[in-house]
């Protein structure tokens, strides 16, 4: 009954239309950023030598002070801890509020339980000064992680907003 309401339709219909058109924008967007990125980094080949230079330095960096980087062929740099889902949220936020480190996480259920998956994206822009800091920020909040800092318990219960 509810898929022969007419209002149902119309609202689904307008919806429909509305994530098609802003979908379409994004991709353009997307595409467009895309383009440029490339283009910059055809004509300007000093700006990817200094990124892999840099995003080198972090990986080896970071394995050199026994973080688990996995496997990685680019640029983007995964750093694999142990712990909760809100301790994994509460290391994010300490890197982002107190190091300045703004860095992506990977919770269960898209790695296993336990386990916690910070991302980093080095760019031409960072300076090999800025790879120690980071890499000594990491060292911190693995070592705060390991020493039970951080609360294994969720802080906030969404059900309850």
């Amino acid at each position: 009954a509810l898929l022969e309401n007419p209002e149902f339709a119309n609202t689904t219909n307008l919806i429909s239309g509305y994530l098609d058109d802003e979908l379409a924008k994004g991709f353009a967007a997307q595409n467009q950023l895309y383009a440029t990125v490339a283009g910059m980094l055809k004509s300007q080949p000093e700006r990817r030598e200094k990124l892999w230079t840099i995003a080198h330095a972090l990986q080896n960096g970071l394995k050199a002070d026994g973080m688990n980087i996995g496997i990685t062929n680019s640029m983007v740099t995964p750093v694999y801890l142990s712990g909760s889902v809100a301790e994994g949220m509460q290391v994010v936020f300490d890197l982002r509020e107190n190091y300045n480190i703004f860095c992506s996480i990977v919770v269960y259920p898209v790695i296993p339980k336990g386990q916690l998956l910070l991302r980093l994206i080095p760019t031409s822009m960072h300076t090999l000064e800025d790879v120690k800091y980071t890499i000594k920020a990491f060292k911190n909040v693995a070592e705060k992680l390991a020493k039970g800092e951080y609360n294994k318990e969720l802080l906030i219960d969404a059900s309850k907003l």
